[in-house]
């Protein structure tokens, strides 16, 4: 079993909700390619806020000494979520106004890649900025993964028919994002983006290889890790629940999830001073 499209998604698209706006939205004449327009816009702008205050702690929150405080990550947060509220309607805008194109999907995919890689690069502006070289690693990380994680989907689909699957889909990025905006903890996020996501590359690589050899399906009877699970099943919901307490009580269990620390430049000032001594 993957995380891969699941009744779940369905559940997601058919939302009424979602129709509703959707309806809504092609009665005043809008065109999902338009919406697609207005989403990458939305994660350009969280992108400036990032490069803004990406390090800032919320104000309600006591960080470390010399650690500005701000709302500029929250707003972040809220940009990401419209972003997001507007993936999924430039897709309702075209299921229920008979608008779909082979463009369009080709449009959405490309203008998604230059959102995500905006808020990264917003994020690796900021740290760069504050010379912290530990968030400019881990940013600079997060972007290889998320193009690695499109890219060999996009290249096996050449062969076979879907290769969604694995944890770190665009959907749960855009979460962990907005959910780090909102809590004033985007370098914690960081750190997620910049270990987990290699894993979906490896297991997509591992799908894609069982597919065009023949051999699709997992051994009877093996066990199936639950982040494997479809969306909305107990273990996919369980472990969405320990990332987002990660997120959100990461820096609080232990400072280096802190947009303070820098690891990797401590490490790297260490290496100099040893050199230089006599």
């Amino acid at each position: 079993m993957e995380t891969a499209p699941s009744q779940n998604d369905m559940t997601i698209k058919n939302n009424p909700l979602l129709t509703r706006l959707a309806q809504w939205s092609i009665a005043r004449g809008a065109t999902p390619n338009m919406i697609s327009c207005a989403g990458l816009v939305a994660a350009c702008a969280a992108a400036a806020c990032l490069a803004v205050g990406a390090g800032h702690a919320p104000p309600w929150e006591t960080g470390p000494r010399g650690q500005p405080h701000s709302l500029w990550p929250a707003a972040a947060g809220l940009l990401m979520l419209v972003a997001g509220i507007l993936d999924l309607l430039d897709g309702a805008v075209a299921r229920n106004g008979n608008l779909q194109t082979r463009f369009g999907g080709v449009l959405d995919s490309t203008l998604d890649r230059f959102g995500d890689m905006a808020v990264l690069l917003g994020c690796s502006l900021y740290f760069a900025r504050a010379g912290n070289l530990t968030y400019v690693l881990l940013s600079g990380l997060a972007l290889v993964w998320i193009v690695q994680i499109s890219y060999v989907k996009a290249r096996a689909e050449a062969f076979v028919e879907d290769l969604g699957v694995g944890f770190w889909q665009r959907g749960e990025r855009t979460v962990a994002f907005i959910l780090g905006g909102l809590s004033g903890h985007v370098a914690t996020v960081l750190w997620i983006l910049a270990l987990l996501p290699p894993f979906t590359v490896a297991r997509r690589l591992i799908h894609a290889w069982r597919l065009l050899s023949g051999d699709p399906a997992a051994p009877a009877g093996s066990f199936v890790p639950p982040w494997r699970g479809p969306r909305g099943a107990p273990g996919y919901v369980a472990v969405c629940l320990l990332l987002a307490a990660l997120i959100v009580l990461g820096p609080h269990v232990h400072g280096t999830l802190g947009a303070s620390a820098d690891p990797f430049g401590t490490f790297l000032a260490g290496t100099r001073t040893v050199a230089a001594a006599p």
